[in-house]
């Protein structure tokens, strides 16, 4: 029998589950005397990451072979200015459409024609990104932080993920498969909305079928511990990688490559997306790792952050923000947050 989604600890709502996490930032901040101090774990982004960061801002600082072709697109474009500028970006369909200033997937799509990308831009009220989609079978979320004082840094956390998708046994209808797959029942609305139309078709036997193509947790995509994928060579590769984002300590790199080989070699990586101070060590959410282990690992990293900003503060004289600072950018992305839910 299932167990039911409320009963399982990685579906919490992030706010709740972070209850002991704004604990111990308060504490932090006490000890600090300062609640602005996370703005100085990466300083040139807004509360180091935290929220309302421009995802095209930290990616146009690598090297062009390590990311999707993409263009960004002003909120007002009109649909046939888009398509002119499409058509002089030379990228073809199927694109990810994502906004530029959002997380945790949120307004993120993957648009298969024209018709589909103008549908996407006159609802959206910010500006987006048009990007290339990359589908190497593998896609990992890496947590990398260097201290300031040094030059070489840690890879302390790697997620693989596994793509929500049925495969067929040449009799059963979607609809059927769906009833027996162990995770797809907790997505259950929206992969109806999504598929509403094959819901009674029959996959052929062994015939595959990508419930959600987009990689974040709360559509439905399973995340697995990948932690014994860290190694020295890994840890090189990262560094070098992140030396070309000026005064970037601290983040989650969203990769796809196409084999383990590519990526110890440092080749074929493609990033998706890089977060900052925002980032989790995605592990945790494995449903196999205990509560218990989660919030362990989940605090080590405020700690970490905690000395960078120190670090950055007291040797790079990096100055903290204001709290009154800090809570006006977390309520501007929270406002933008609810304006892009409303439209979905």
């Amino acid at each position: 029998m299932k167990t039911p989604k409320w009963l399982k600890w990685e579906f919490l709502p992030w706010k709740y589950f972070y209850f002991p996490v704004y604990i111990y930032y308060l504490i932090l901040s006490l000890k600090e005397g300062s609640m602005g101090w996370i703005a100085a774990v990466n300083p040139q982004l807004p509360l180091g990451g935290m929220a309302d960061t421009s995802k095209n801002s930290l990616l146009v600082h690598f090297q062009k072979n390590l990311i999707p072709s993409s263009i960004l697109i002003d909120k007002k474009l009109s649909d046939l200015e888009l398509k002119e500028k499409l058509i002089a970006s030379d990228l073809t369909f199927p694109l990810i459409a994502k906004p530029d200033r959002m997380e945790r997937g949120l307004g993120v799509e993957l648009v298969k024609d024209i018709s589909a990308l103008n549908k996407y831009n006159q609802k959206n009220k910010f500006e987006y990104l048009i990007q290339e989609y990359i589908d190497y079978p593998i896609e990992l979320g890496i947590l990398y932080y260097r201290y300031p004082d040094s030059s070489v840094g840690e890879i302390t956390s790697i997620v693989q993920k596994g793509f929500l998708k049925i495969i067929g046994d040449g009799n059963s209808k979607v609809k059927e498969l769906l009833k027996k797959h162990p995770r797809a029942g907790y997505f259950k609305k929206h992969i109806e909305k999504q598929w509403s139309a094959k819901m009674d078709h029959v996959l052929a036997l062994d015939e595959e079928l990508l419930l959600e193509p987009i990689g974040n947790h709360n559509r439905g995509t399973t995340f697995h511990n990948a932690n014994d994928l860290i190694n020295e060579a890994l840890v090189r590769v990262f560094d070098n990688i992140c030396k070309q984002v000026p005064d970037f300590y601290y983040g989650r790199f969203d990769i796809r490559v196409p084999s383990l080989e590519d990526l110890y070699a440092g080749q074929n990586i493609k990033i998706i997306e890089l977060n900052g101070s925002n980032s989790e060590p995605a592990h945790i959410y494995d449903p196999e790792y205990s509560l218990f282990r989660a919030y362990k690992d989940l605090l080590f990293h405020y700690k970490i952050m905690f000395r960078i900003a120190r670090i950055n503060h007291r040797v790079n004289s990096v100055k903290y923000i204001s709290a009154m600072e800090g809570f006006r950018i977390l309520r501007y992305a929270e406002g933008n947050r609810n304006i892009l839910r409303a439209t979905r």
